[in-house]
């Protein structure tokens, strides 16, 4: 048993784009990235050598190894950067890597910077992957909408008969609150911000070494804004480890979108109950059926839709607690 995490009890994600994107080895890759990164901005300071670069960039690679047993790690140091940094300098040792390169590694940086910004990576590669399925999804309500323009339906409000309406007004009031979401998690994702201050935000540290360090004139801030530019994240010009309001910004937008497709996956589900029958999801071998009742068709990405967009708030929520009460 390798402990990997399939989402066998979370179906809503499992076998996605997103959950592969977003998985632990995506996120312990983020770390190796973001720290291998800050090395080779080191270099091209003249900070260390390109040497040391290489050598900390051939161990920034997650297949060399032990996820599990770097999980396990975790809890001596209550997160997995501190871990993760042992291991690579026992990879980098193994190597034969010059010293040098294990005292680049990680200078004047704290595990908050690394993780934060680890995340911001995760986050950038999955929120791309989400935006064009949102835009994917709204591609087909628009043609759903021109489709069924003049198809006539009925309206409810209260789950009740109201009025007539057209199936076609009612599918581009779905795309109306499906591309106001995207729209707000499209900005979301160009504000994804780097994390970088050291101990205590100050770059202390690693302004400290700048001082006693010759054949350079540049500064910490110089620097974290190089490597914010490698990373391809927005710079902020100071650290935000105490603020949350941008990991909050992003569970926003991202909550928009998901409420946005459960209020779809909401009303299909009641307009495919047999006794109104107006709608139902497409046939497909292998979806919908039932363990005891071949003759069933069930509703599932609509169900899948709504049991998301009540759980994700909740979620979210549980992440950002979490957040706060992470050491810097």
């Amino acid at each position: 048993m390798d402990g990997a995490d399939y989402g066998v009890l979370a179906p809503a994600w499992a076998g996605t784009a997103a959950a592969s994107l977003s998985s632990d080895t995506a996120f312990v890759q983020a770390m190796l990235d973001v720290e291998a990164a800050w090395v080779q901005v080191q270099a091209d300071a003249s900070l260390c050598g390109a040497e040391d670069a290489q050598a900390v960039h051939s161990v920034a690679s997650v297949e060399r190894y032990d996820l599990a047993l770097l999980a396990s790690r975790t809890p001596d140091g209550a997160n997995a950067l501190i871990p993760l940094l042992g291991m690579m300098r026992e990879l980098l040792a193994r190597d034969g890597a010059p010293q040098t390169a294990s005292t680049a590694l990680h200078r004047g940086a704290t595990s908050q910077d690394i993780i934060d910004s680890a995340l911001m990576l995760v986050l950038s590669k999955t929120m791309a992957q989400t935006l064009a399925d949102l835009r994917s999804a709204a591609d087909g309500l628009a043609r759903l909408a021109q489709a069924h323009r003049t198809t006539v339906c009925i309206a409810r409000s209260l789950t009740q008969h109201a009025l007539p309406t057209t199936f076609g007004w009612k599918a581009a009031s779905w795309l109306s609150a499906l591309v106001d979401a995207e729209k707000q998690l499209d900005t979301a994702s160009r504000q994804l911000r780097l994390q970088w201050g050291g101990a205590v935000g100050t770059l202390a540290s690693l302004e400290q070494f700048l001082e006693g360090a010759g054949g350079t004139t540049a500064s910490g801030q110089q620097l974290s804004s190089q490597l914010a530019r490698v990373l391809g994240l927005h710079d902020p010009g100071t650290p935000w480890h105490t603020n949350r309001m941008p990991i909050l910004q992003l569970g926003s937008a991202l909550g928009a979108a998901i409420a946005a497709l459960g209020t779809f996956g909401a009303d299909v589900l009641t307009s495919s109950r047999p006794e109104i029958g107006e709608l139902s999801e497409p046939r497909e071998a292998g979806k919908g059926g039932s363990s005891a009742m071949p003759q069933k068709q069930n509703p599932v990405r609509s169900v899948l839709l709504r049991n998301a967009a009540l759980s994700a708030p909740r979620a979210a929520l549980h992440a950002l607690h979490r957040c706060r009460h992470r050491g810097g």
